[in-house]
């Protein structure tokens, strides 16, 4: 892992806290960890998680059925629950 994908998946996980726990727009959130620009954003969160910020915040409110298994076969990591690796 180069220090870039490091840098950006840092920034990703502090994203899913605010695509979950608030109200934001996606250049806002974006903004707020650090992307210069909400596409890159995009780009890179769809790179590391596999969907796009909004599909991932609609997911959130109607629940996939494989998300849940994804997230019940995942390894436990005691205050890790994002599914991104490690």
């Amino acid at each position: 892992m180069t220090v870039t994908d490091y840098i950006n998946l840092t920034r990703v996980r502090r994203s899913l806290k605010l695509l979950s726990g608030s109200s934001l727009s996606m250049p806002e959130i974006a903004e707020r960890c650090g992307f210069s620009d909400a596409n890159y954003y995009t780009r890179t969160f769809r790179k590391i998680h596999g969907s796009t910020p909004t599909e991932y915040r609609k997911s959130l409110q109607t629940p996939a059925k494989s998300s849940r298994t994804r997230e019940a076969n995942s390894p436990a990591e005691p205050g890790r629950n994002d599914g991104l690796p490690v």
